[in-house]
């Protein structure tokens, strides 16, 4: 899975980026980008399927973390509460405390933790004919007050721009 760097942006810049990716109205106000820091890098792969599906990862070594977030279409009903492409929904968001779980593209780790909440959005554009996103942009904070494993922080923030995506492996 290919890895990008995030960008330090203004609200007004990060607008313009999810205008330009063709974000509707109710991403109007989306969230600044965070500084670039060492030892985090992003991820994004699909599946195509009766249930197409993209995952997003973001790996923490400093925290030593895997977060993940994985999408499926067509569907509506959505596990967080984040702004997903139309016909997409948040099939699953998790917490690990394993920074190689976000090695693998699909399936859960045995020691992840479920979001409680979230916010945010995930956007993306596709080429005409194609479902599956080439590239996709993730603002969003996962909320984990409520989690079971006293690791978990409170609540973790993705904020990465153009994520190429590959096929998950």
């Amino acid at each position: 899975m290919a890895a990008a760097t995030v960008l330090k942006r203004t609200a007004k810049e990060a607008a313009a980026c999810l205008a330009a990716l063709g974000c509707a109205a109710a991403c109007s106000n989306p969230l600044p980008l965070s500084a670039s820091r060492p030892g985090v890098t992003y991820a994004a792969c699909s599946l195509v399927g009766a249930y197409d599906r993209v995952f997003i990862s973001k790996r923490d070594d400093r925290k030593g973390t895997c977060t993940r977030i994985g999408l499926a279409s067509p569907s509506n009903e959505s596990v967080v509460l984040i702004s997903v492409p139309a016909d997409w929904s948040v099939e699953v968001a998790t917490i690990s405390n394993e920074p190689s779980d976000c090695e693998f593209s699909t399936g859960l780790a045995v020691n992840a933790v479920s979001a409680t909440g979230g916010t945010g959005s995930i956007v993306w554009s596709t080429q005409a004919g194609f479902a599956i996103p080439t590239q996709v942009s993730v603002h969003a904070t996962l909320d984990f007050s409520g989690a079971s494993a006293s690791w978990a922080p409170p609540s973790d923030e993705l904020n990465a721009e153009r994520l190429t995506v590959t096929s998950c492996r």
